[in-house]
């Protein structure tokens, strides 16, 4: 990865997942609800995650399936919460740098396959585009 040493590239990565873990225990045992967000806030649309953590404590307490509807970029983050702490803890403990290396090959991959690096930019247009019809029949 350009300019990130595996130990700072560690270190964010553990550092972002603490934060999100309290983020997200905050959020749920908050009284005064979730945070708004700035872009919707200042725009009156919503961004490409919002809803993000609405959903992510939806599946984690009851209907995931119903729970997709709000923001379908929530399975990936959860995934990435539940998988890159333990997968870094793990790297640390044996010493291995296999994280990162993973990072490090799908960042070239984007870099080399633009047909790949548009897909996933349309996809995530797609959804933002979903989220602001959504948005716009809520409203």
């Amino acid at each position: 990865m350009r300019g990130v040493n595996p130990r700072t590239f560690y270190r964010l990565t553990l550092g972002g997942s603490i934060a999100g873990f309290i983020y997200l225990w905050w959020v749920r045992t908050s009284t005064t609800g979730l945070l708004v967000c700035p872009i919707n806030s200042i725009t009156g649309y919503p961004c490409p995650s919002c809803g993000t953590t609405r959903t992510i404590l939806q599946i984690l307490s009851s209907d995931p399936i119903q729970s997709s509807l709000f923001n379908p970029l929530a399975y990936i983050v959860l995934m990435g919460m539940m998988v890159l702490p333990v997968w870094s803890i793990l790297d640390l403990i044996r010493k291995k740098i296999s994280l990162y290396s993973v990072v490090s090959s799908g960042e070239k991959l984007l870099q080399n396959q633009p047909v790949l690096r548009w897909a996933l930019l349309s996809i995530m247009a797609i959804i933002w585009m979903w989220l602001i019809l959504q948005n716009q029949n809520q409203g």
